[in-house]
């Protein structure tokens, strides 16, 4: 009998981004538990904890929300 071979999902491996670390700075600099933030948001607190612990890669679109939700804009971070 042949086992399945598990297929590997982008959730099962932990790639620690800068922008990961720097969205978990920002949400609790701002006090928020990631429950509160992903109210905010419009996701679920999984999406904030896949998107700080490197398990979900992170879209311009969905980076924008969280920094509006934090009460920044992108243009606070270009240099």
């Amino acid at each position: 009998m042949k086992t399945k071979k598990k297929k590997t999902r982008r959730s099962d491996t932990k790639i620690l981004t800068d922008e990961g670390r720097l969205l978990a700075y920002l949400r609790e600099s701002r006090n928020l538990s990631m429950r509160k933030a992903a109210n905010i948001i419009g996701v679920s607190s999984a999406v904030v904890n896949h998107v700080e612990n490197g398990r979900m890669d992170i879209t311009p679109s969905l980076t924008l929300k969280f920094l509006k939700a934090y009460g920044y804009s992108l243009e606070d971070f270009r240099i």
